[in-house]
Formats: structure tokens, C-alpha cells, sequence
């Protein structure tokens, strides 16, 4: 990321067995073409034409996800040869000089107006880079056609120590609801790689 009012220029996040995960262009000029290859790569040429096009066509879609989000970077967890697992997207929050403290990122979180299974599991966590609020969440998401399907995520609300009139969110979702104890844990994982520089 370039250098911003908050005095830092560069922040990532590192991934557990960086094999299983495809990085996100999300600058591309031409998204589905740069989609398309990586589903070439990622399938090998095994793999039919139509799986090709259908990993590619996640791809796409998880990348306008992302560049909706205004996400700084984002990636999908894809084991080789395999579709795509979850959706990580890193972005900064902009928000008004005195909402950067963690009850104002907490009274957010809790009070989400999207429709949920239940209410949002919200803890206070010490990262490396930060204190965050954790978020946990099931909700359904349409998939159009008047049906919906049930997604699970958990967002990182971060304030980081070193810059604090900065904040961060972390999220990763996936609608593989029999994987959410591994992703949980994965999702954690990644969070505690998160660093500003």
C-alpha cells in the first residue's frame, strides 16, 4: 500500500503454508483473463475446459468482492488442484478521530444490520500489531433464485499500537460450514502475522 496520513506504507499479512492460498490481483486490466490463467494453473491441464471456467469464474467473483471492500489485498484458500475454500481480505477502516478505540469497533460489530443465525461472538484479542475486537458470525447470503446459503466468517477489528489513529479489518468467510473449527483456527493464525511498516 503507499505511504497514507497514518505515517505507515506497507501492510501484510503472512499465510500458513503459502502453497494452498492464490493472492489476488486486484489491479488486474483484465480480471478475467488474469482469472482464467491462474484456474489453468492452479487445475492443470488435466482438468476440463468448464472446471477451468468455473474456478475462474470464483475468481472473478471473489476479486469484485474484494475491490467492493476496498480491500488493500486479498487472497482465496485453494489447495492445489482443488475450488476455492474461503475469501481473506485485508482493508483499512476509515473512520471519524474519535471512533478509533475498541468500544466504538465493538458497538459496530454487535449491532450489524445484515440478517444472522444468531448474534455475532465478539471477544477483545491482543495481537503483535494490536488489540483487535474478534468477530465470529454465521448468516445466510443470497445466491439468487430466492435461495440462500449459510456463510461463516471471522473479522479482526485491529487497532494497531504503533499507529493509533489507524484501524484495520481483517476478514475471512467461507460457506464450507463443516470446515468452521479449521477455519476459525486458520483465520486466527493468520491474524497474528498481521504487521504495519
Amino acid at each position: 500500500m503507499t505511504d497514507n496520513e497514518h505515517g505507515w506504507s506497507h501492510c501484510s499479512v503472512s499465510m500458513p503454508i503459502p502453497e494452498n492460498w492464490i493472492a489476488l490481483d486486484l489491479g488486474a486490466p483484465d480480471t478475467e483473463a488474469w482469472a482464467l490463467s491462474t484456474a489453468q494453473g492452479h487445475l492443470g491441464d488435466q482438468r476440463s475446459a468448464v472446471l477451468h471456467e468455473a474456478f475462474a469464474a470464483d475468481i472473478v467473483s471473489c476479486t469484485a468482492a474484494a475491490v467492493a471492500r476496498n480491500a488493500i489485498s486479498a487472497a482465496v484458500l485453494a489447495p492445489r488442484q482443488e475450488p476455492i475454500l474461503a475469501l481473506l481480505q485485508l482493508r483499512e477502516l476509515h473512520l471519524a478521530p474519535r471512533e478509533y478505540d475498541l468500544a466504538h469497533l465493538r458497538e459496530a460489530a454487535a449491532h450489524v444490520k445484515s440478517p444472522l443465525f444468531r448474534p455475532p461472538e465478539l471477544t477483545t484479542v491482543d495481537l503483535p500489531v494490536g488489540t483487535a475486537v474478534r468477530e465470529h458470525r454465521l448468516e445466510p447470503e443470497s445466491i439468487g433464485d430466492g435461495t440462500a446459503q449459510t456463510v461463516e466468517g471471522v473479522a479482526y477489528y485491529v487497532l494497531p499500537d504503533q499507529h493509533p489513529d489507524s484501524a484495520l479489518e481483517l476478514l475471512m468467510r467461507w460457506n464450507a460450514t463443516g470446515l468452521g473449527e479449521l477455519l476459525c483456527a486458520l483465520a486466527d493464525e493468520v491474524a497474528l502475522t498481521l504487521r504495519l511498516s
